[in-house]
């Protein structure tokens, strides 16, 4: 049998696992949070071009293809 300490032990590991699990999701979510942001109003008024410019400066420091994305479907909705 396994004795109640062993069992504590491994609840508290998993309940340490899920916390880390949950807090790296939050700190992902926080980290896009701009970017999300931006999507809606964006799909809100599409013709919006100060929150395009707000989402190409979003995008700096990313990659080149992401960027070029971003540009290409800017003037095809503007």
């Amino acid at each position: 049998m396994i004795s109640r300490s062993i069992i504590g032990v491994c609840t508290d590991y998993t309940d340490d696992i899920e916390l880390e699990i949950g807090l790296a999701r939050l700190e992902d979510l926080m980290a896009r949070r701009p970017l999300l942001l931006n999507s809606v109003l964006l799909r809100q008024n599409p013709h919006n071009v100060l929150e395009w410019h707000k989402r190409v400066k979003l995008y700096e420091g990313k990659p080149r293809e992401v960027c070029a994305y971003t540009c290409k479907k800017y003037n095809k909705t503007v």
